[in-house]
């Protein structure tokens, strides 16, 4: 079996929190990354993403200024 996500795969906590998990090893800011860190579509009170890798200081810098908390080094 095997599961495909072609797009950013998301979860909620119990809380409402919307958890984006990002498998890749470094994120820049682009105007893609700046789409979806803006999106309108992901309504929730509070916004994480999990990233396997890092991000670029300005990645980091713009997603929190969004209201994201960024956990760089993540096993999940």
């Amino acid at each position: 079996m095997a599961i495909v996500a072609p797009g950013s795969v998301l979860g909620r906590e119990r809380d409402g929190t919307l958890v984006a998990l990002a498998p890749v090893d470094y994120v820049s800011w682009t105007e893609r990354i700046a789409g979806f860190a803006g999106s309108e579509d992901l309504k929730a009170a509070q916004w994480t993403v999990l990233l396997a890798g890092k991000m670029s200081p300005r990645a980091k810098k713009e997603f929190e200024a969004l209201g994201w908390i960024v956990r760089e080094e993540t096993q999940a």
